[in-house]
């Protein structure tokens, strides 16, 4: 098992190209939300969330099959069985939509696929394609091209989508363009470091037949690994489609930039840290060493996302009015109620690696399916009911945190953590978080301080905090420390 000094710095470098990608996206957000309306980013929203979900199962779970394939020729032939697939299906989806344009009625999701299908299948074939992309790069362990796709991706996105939102005019081509230009550019960059050592002989050597072996030996990603994939899709894109099917598209445009501000975080620090965590857990099944690097990160993650996400809760819609305009302040308040869900979310995404460690696909999979049923039952049983959009994002908030705290548990018991334990880490740093809240807490309920005050206040709070932890936290100290010096030696 990687020791505390190898396993931080393996963060940071995993985590590095996310920054600067999320970093653009931070500052990018204020320009492209005061060039495009809510309904305009709505709409996009449902285009994003229907390719997300195809593309994610479009290769048939083959792209994860080349990844450990033993041999390099069984590589090429999954990655060309993957291709093979995502084009199949991207064409399905092109005949689909122009069946449906027959029937097509006031159905926003429908709307999107029958009215603009070339945009919508070149979007799912350009995210799939890298996918598979991605899945090659990580069997070569080239991680530094997959870094920087996580810049170049979110980079080209933002500025094709300003340039054509000042340029031409502000529509919802310019946030598709914009997409599919991103998307294209990653694809070009992936595809000439990806085959840049094939040579064209190892490529002709590619046969019908061996390809055909490959799809039955690896039978079973696509037979239980696509079921598992699409459950998790579902949890992350359906809210959005059912939202968009009930509400106009202007409340789904607050919902989607809501969610994509919480969603911020996971993207930087999660990504990296579940990549470690899964390389450093499954090096050494040693069941203590596994306890104590769960409660360790369980820990972590606490420390570095409770005070934040309290403070969002707090001056949500302060914090969007300043940074993204007067017309986004509800989306604040969206934020402020769906922050705790996330907050869940936050903690649950590394630690679910231990259910491949333990080798407990089967019990993983019905309880995904149960919080997606939880989660999606709450929320469709909200919108038939005609429940307004605020009790809606409630009761589905408090729906999402406790199947999320239900199987947290589940995942820290998995590790042989007890429940002692559990408790104190816990209650150790809300603490903290609420006294350090307090002055905030205190503005906003007895004084009548402006957005902006408020929003100091805030940052000033995050800094103390952070100055604390670093001062009576020993193992803060040395992860700081070996994060900045070692890795400089």
């Amino acid at each position: 098992m990687m020791n505390s000094t190898s396993f931080v710095n393996s963060v940071f470098k995993i985590t590095s190209g996310s920054f600067f990608g999320q970093l653009i996206l931070a500052i990018s957000s204020p320009i492209i939300t005061r060039l495009y309306e809510p309904k305009i980013f709505g709409f996009f929203a449902t285009y994003n969330a229907i390719v997300k979900l195809v593309s994610a199962i479009a290769p048939l779970r083959y792209e994860m099959a080349l990844v450990i394939a033993k041999k390099n020729n069984d590589s090429r032939h999954l990655a060309l069985l993957s291709f093979i697939f995502v084009f199949i299906i991207v064409i399905a989806i092109f005949f689909i939509s122009m069946f449906i344009k027959k029937f097509v009625s006031n159905n926003d999701i429908i709307n999107v696929l029958v009215s603009y299908p070339i945009y919508v299948c070149f979007g799912i074939l350009f995210w799939a394609v890298l996918n598979i992309l991605i899945s090659i790069e990580t069997r070569h362990s080239n991680f530094s091209n997959i870094a920087s796709l996580k810049f170049i991706k979110p980079s080209f996105t933002a500025i094709s989508q300003i340039f054509y939102g000042i340029m031409i005019n502000s529509s919802i081509y310019g946030l598709f363009i914009g997409d599919l230009i991103g998307s294209f550019l990653c694809i070009i960059f992936l595809t000439t470091r990806s085959f840049k050592g094939q040579s064209i002989e190892k490529i002709k050597s590619l046969s019908l037949s061996n390809t055909i072996k490959m799809m039955i030996r690896y039978k079973n990603f696509p037979i239980y690994g696509t079921w598992s994939v699409l459950v998790s899709s579902l949890m992350l894109q359906l809210p959005t489609l059912i939202i968009a099917n009930y509400y106009p598209l202007s409340i789904v445009g607050l919902f989607a930039l809501a969610n994509r501000m919480l969603q911020m975080p996971m993207a930087l620090f999660n990504s990296g840290l579940s990549q470690v965590f899964l390389k450093s857990a499954s090096a050494d099944h040693s069941q203590k060493n596994i306890k104590n690097l769960v409660l360790k990160i369980f820990s972590r993650l606490m420390m570095f996302g409770l005070l934040p996400i309290l403070i969002v809760s707090l001056i949500g819609e302060e914090l969007f009015s300043i940074i993204f305009g007067s017309q986004w302040r509800e989306a604040g308040r969206y934020t402020q109620i769906l922050s705790f869900w996330c907050f869940s979310a936050f903690l649950v995404q590394p630690l679910a690696h231990l259910i491949n460690i333990f080798e407990k696909q089967k019990e993983g999979l019905i309880i995904n399916v149960i919080r997606l049923l939880v989660r999606i039952g709450t929320l469709s049983y909200c919108v038939i009911a005609q429940i307004n959009i605020i009790n809606t994002l409630i009761y589905f908030s408090m729906a999402g945190f406790l199947s999320n705290c239900i199987f947290l548990l589940y995942l820290l018991r998995l590790s042989k953590n007890s429940f002692k334990d559990i408790i104190f880490v816990s209650w150790r740093y809300l603490l903290v978080s609420v006294i350090f809240c307090m002055p905030l807490i205190i503005s906003k309920q007895f004084y009548s301080f402006s957005d902006f005050i408020l929003i100091l206040l805030s940052i000033s709070l995050l800094i103390l905090y952070g100055l604390f932890s670093f001062m009576i936290d020993s193992g803060f100290r040395k992860l700081v420390y070996n994060a900045i010096f070692v890795e400089n030696r």
